[in-house]
């Protein structure tokens, strides 16, 4: 049963916020909500947000594997987990990330019916262009494409947690992870897949693809575990992140090998230098120490100098690479921890792309830190703990899966998506960077899985707003 609400205005929109006593504001500053829309109707998780706040991307559990995008100030949300026959995924699949301008966006999915070739129910990594004729618009009839990324699967699912994937700011880089042998249930590792190795700023073209492991120490090392490798990445969400630069990847492993004088036998987080070939592990308390009990990242700023953890204890942690601001990062005397906050039965948090806002969630409100003002609760909670949030580059944009009720039009009793803009304490100035201009032309016939070009799925020619689900055409 739904908790009673009241009705709270927000400008001219009237919006239902369930009884919660007022929130108090942190000294220095404050934080304020100015609009909340809901942006499914149906049972949907796990929101990605573009770093310009224009796309929101989503699950859609009401299918299959559906997976849908909403654009801000636009009615309705558009079905893009589709196939070449406009056919929905026909198992769990949900979004890894989008591209700063939402053009692409990184799918993880079960599904059996995305490929032609895929009989098994086993986790894949797709990524998905919604302007292949560069035009600027998006969704076109005929001019989206969906490929899969080369590389091995797991036994089990994406549902399960074997399969994590995110996408760079311009969508040349995603990271992803694999398991070591194809089928395998254990010892998974993270990868980086550049789509434009040549640089020429068209994506996918054959031979201009490739794939490296960033799960390595700074010698170039694989990744290991003293007693042999148990789970590599584990399989806990919000295990890997790229920073929208694409240079720096974050993880979560239980390797010991990957620094010096990993002794703690525990889940650490490290970030991946990828140009410099230099490997990190990130401290998980505000002594810059690590520990026992394990940590997960929970996100990495767009250009890498911002690290977000939670420790097992709930203690959110930001690191910052470069203190000093000199621009050279992982100095000895050149980094700094900042004790965000310690919630125990809180969710992972969200980092924006700036690095100067995060969002949590906890058993009585949906938080959001920043420097300025500190921790403010935005939006009460009081149905259940709401899952991890996510951020925009300015972190102005926040959406979230909830069973709130944050509009008075939310009868269905379900999760939905909602996206919530702030305002206050001033964050960090935020360059967004877009998406390429161009990517290669569908081949005439689909590229065997085996060859390093990603396979291509579709050039759809059908209209996607008429697919199953349905959709608003724009």
């Amino acid at each position: 049963m739904r908790a009673a609400a009241v009705a709270v205005a927000f400008g001219a929109t009237a919006l239902l916020i369930a009884q919660d006593p007022q929130p108090a504001r942190a000294a220095g500053g404050s934080i304020s909500v100015t609009s909340v829309t809901r942006l499914s109707t149906v049972r949907s998780y796990y929101p990605e947000v573009s770093a310009d706040g224009r796309f929101t991307a989503f699950a859609d559990i009401s299918v299959a594997g559906g997976v849908r995008v909403a654009e801000a100030g636009i009615p309705g949300s558009i079905q893009v987990a589709l196939n070449g026959q406009g056919q929905v995924a026909n198992n769990f699949s949900q979004p890894g990330g989008l591209s700063a301008d939402g053009r692409h966006l990184v799918i993880v999915s079960d599904a059996q019916n995305l490929s032609p070739t895929e009989a098994t129910r086993r986790p894949r990594v797709y990524t998905l262009d919604r302007d292949a004729d560069g035009n600027g618009v998006f969704d076109e009839s005929g001019f989206t494409t969906l490929r899969r990324i080369p590389g091995r699967v797991a036994a089990e699912t994406v549902a399960q947690g074997r399969a994590f994937a995110d996408i760079s700011d311009t969508g040349r880089f995603v990271a992803f992870t694999q398991p070591d042998v194809d089928g395998a249930s254990s010892c998974f590792r993270a990868y980086r897949y550049d789509r434009d190795t040549d640089g020429n700023g068209i994506f996918d073209e054959p031979g201009t693809t490739a794939t490296v492991e960033v799960t390595v120490n700074s010698g170039g090392v694989p990744g290991a575990r003293t007693g042999g490798c148990l789970k590599g990445i584990p399989d806990t969400i919000s295990s890997l992140h790229i920073a929208g630069n694409g240079q720096h990847v974050a993880f979560t492993s239980d390797f010991d090998n990957l620094v010096v004088s990993d002794t703690n036998n525990a889940e650490d987080v490290f970030v991946r230098d990828v140009d410099a070939g230099t490997t990190i592990r990130v401290p998980r308390t505000t002594t810059g120490s690590f520990g026992p009990g394990y940590a997960n990242v929970a996100g990495i700023s767009a250009d890498g100098r911002f690290v977000l953890v939670r420790s097992g204890g709930g203690d959110i942690i930001r690191y910052d690479r470069d203190a000093d601001a000199d621009g050279t990062f992982d100095e000895s005397d050149g980094t700094a921890v900042v004790l965000v906050a310690s919630e125990p039965s809180g969710s992972l948090p969200a980092l924006s792309g700036d690095g100067g806002t995060i969002a949590y969630s906890t058993p009585t409100a949906i938080k959001v830190w920043r420097t300025s003002t500190g921790v403010v609760s935005v939006l009460p909670v009081v149905i259940n703990l709401s899952p991890t949030p996510s951020l925009n580059a300015s972190g102005n944009t926040l959406a979230v899966g909830t069973r709130e009720v944050y509009e008075p039009s939310d009868v269905n009793n379900d999760d939905d998506i909602y996206r919530v803009e702030i305002t206050g304490g001033a964050p960090v100035a935020a360059t967004v960077s877009v998406s390429a201009a161009a990517t290669t032309p569908p081949a005439a016939s689909e590229i065997p899985i085996t060859n390093i070009a990603p396979q291509l799925i579709r050039n759809a020619n059908f209209d996607v707003s008429a697919a199953p689900g349905g959709g608003v055409k724009r």
